[in-house]
């Protein structure tokens, strides 16, 4: 098995140099880990149908696509930076925050390879299930973004505070937590992956002393 994953692919960064790279690979599937697009502050369906309609616009892009299946989760870009849950990250333009997630979602699904069972209803979607390739590998798909508590600390990179340890935080939800779990413990394949969407470890962003 070969597989290629990418991630946080925003437009203004540059040219998908790396997919024209991918496009020549003999891959089997790409695992597409989110920020597939990268929202404005307007969140009606018809911003989040162009800025789909603009990535699209890549021939690169274009040619993975072509070439070959793509498994995909989002991330918070899809609808707007830092959002958790229910709760709104960056500032909008005004919408009700549930109102932009329907909408994200709803041009998500519209303009991606996405399973019938992954339609979304609303601002709520059934993103994160489980990939199996025989014995030889079994990939949990996430989503940390739809039931995820709020970031600690206001967010931003800043020094740490007793919220981030409190046990009731999650990422995952309960529901979603308890079904990866025991997704590892009852595999028969080779192989047991976690695509996931961000870092899980405590990384220090402060090349000086401070954290």
């Amino acid at each position: 098995m070969r597989f290629a994953f990418a991630s946080c692919q925003s437009w203004t960064g540059g040219r998908y140099s790396a997919y024209r790279d991918m496009a020549q690979q003999d891959l089997d599937f790409v695992l597409h880990l989110g920020d597939y697009i990268y929202e404005t502050s307007g969140g009606s369906l018809a911003e989040f149908r162009r800025l789909h309609a603009l990535y699209k616009t890549s021939p690169d892009l274009r040619a993975v696509h072509a070439r070959f299946p793509f498994i995909l989760t989002w991330d918070d870009h899809e609808v707007q930076n830092n959002y958790a849950g229910d709760i709104q990250g960056a500032a909008g333009d005004g919408r009700p925050f549930l109102e932009r997630r329907a909408n994200g979602y709803q041009a998500y699904y519209e303009h991606l390879p996405m399973r019938p069972e992954q339609k979304p209803k609303g601002a709520d979607a059934l993103m994160y299930r489980k990939v199996q390739f025989g014995k030889l590998a079994e990939f949990s798909v996430l989503d940390t973004r739809q039931y995820r508590t709020d970031q600690a600390n206001g967010d931003g990179r800043k020094p740490q505070t007793p919220d981030v340890w409190d046990p009731e935080r999650t990422m995952t939800g309960p529901e979603q937590e308890k079904w990866l779990l025991n997704n590892p413990a009852t595999s028969k394949a080779r192989w047991n992956v976690i695509a996931q969407q961000t870092i899980m470890a405590q990384f220090d962003y402060d090349l000086g002393p401070g954290t």
